[in-house]
């Protein structure tokens, strides 16, 4: 496991406002089936709504599931740090293939990601690097937040099924 989930933030302790059932119940369910429909769900909401709560929550209820064998769990401030170490190194391409075999990959604050083109390229690349493997990808992003320029990430995430948090 490259990053684990917080220890504190899982389903017990995850107390969802009665309109954020639907989240919880969608995101159980993403990582609790054999093979998901969708390998990529991203869970939106405002600052403050519990989606880095959650994240973590399905992180670890998904180590329950079989076909879940390694999983990642990072921040986009983890994700940069790997990229740029793998820019520093020569070694990006070994960064992404590993972060590409995660059975899971949960990934926080996605948005973030958008503001350094670098950064967004490269978690693109990454995304669809999974989809094509068919690794289930877990996001959240931040609603409200609206980017200075348009990236083929907004796009690519605007077109991923997502459950909002309210």
């Amino acid at each position: 496991m490259l990053f684990r989930p917080n220890r504190q933030q899982t389903l017990a302790s995850f107390i969802p406002h009665p309109r954020n059932q639907y989240a919880r119940a969608a995101g159980i369910q993403f990582v609790s089936t054999c093979r998901p429909y969708n390998n990529v769900l991203m869970i939106a909401g405002r600052p403050k709504t519990g989606k880095t709560h959650l994240l973590h929550a399905l992180a670890h209820f998904a180590q329950r599931n079989e076909a879940i064998e390694s999983l990642a769990c990072m921040s986009a401030l983890q994700f940069t740090e790997q990229v740029m170490e793998g820019l520093y190194y020569k070694d990006l391409h070994h960064v992404l293939k590993r972060h590409a075999s995660f059975d899971l990959l949960v990934l926080d604050d996605i948005d973030r990601l958008i503001q350094n083109t670098e950064l967004a390229d490269t978690c693109l690349h990454l995304l669809q690097l999974r989809q094509t493997t068919q690794q289930r990808s877990l996001l959240a992003f931040t609603i409200g937040w609206q980017p200075a320029s348009s990236h083929p990430l907004i796009d690519f995430l605007d077109h991923q099924p997502a459950v909002r948090l309210t």
